[in-house]
């Protein structure tokens, strides 16, 4: 994404000054509040290393079990998910070195929010967790990344 004469990416700009459609059966939110929410990881963060114990699929690309650097980039869900706010859905990039092996869409949630999305104690602030969910089909990376939550939902490889 280019960033426009002031520094800031244009899709954060687009947000803050067009708003963002109300969710169904919720009124819209003041403008103060939506661009907080734009300012939610602004650009690329890097997130940490994770260590994979199983073999996962990531945008169609199977990751053996091994040791991984994940990069949040700026780049937004497209075309958007429904109901969601672009800046809260998100592109990571999944590194070995330099070398990026998969993206995956990642949902970011604000730290106020994540009690009710997720169950349980959150990691805290810096940490990454790594697990697999109930039923045994995915592998979910947690990341708290400065207060908020970056969460991936990786199928296991068959």
């Amino acid at each position: 994404m280019q960033p426009c004469t002031s520094g800031v990416p244009v899709f954060i700009l687009a947000a803050v000054l067009s708003g963002f459609p109300a969710d169904e059966g919720r009124a819209q939110q003041p403008a103060a509040q939506e661009s907080e929410s734009t300012s939610v990881l602004p650009g690329e963060v890097m997130l940490g290393t994770v260590r994979l114990p199983t073999a996962v699929m990531a945008d169609g690309e199977r990751l053996e079990p091994g040791t991984y650097r994940l990069r949040l980039t700026a780049d937004t869900a497209d075309p958007e998910v429904p109901g969601q706010r672009a800046s809260l859905q998100r592109w990571v990039e999944i590194m070995q070195g330099s070398t990026v092996r998969a993206r995956a869409m990642a949902t970011i949630i604000p730290g106020n929010e994540i009690g009710e999305v997720a169950e349980g104690n959150p990691p805290g602030p810096g940490e990454r967790r790594v697990e697999r969910l109930k039923g045994d089909e995915f592998v979910r990376i947690w990341v708290n990344a400065r207060g908020h939550h970056v969460l991936l939902h990786l199928p296991l490889a068959q």
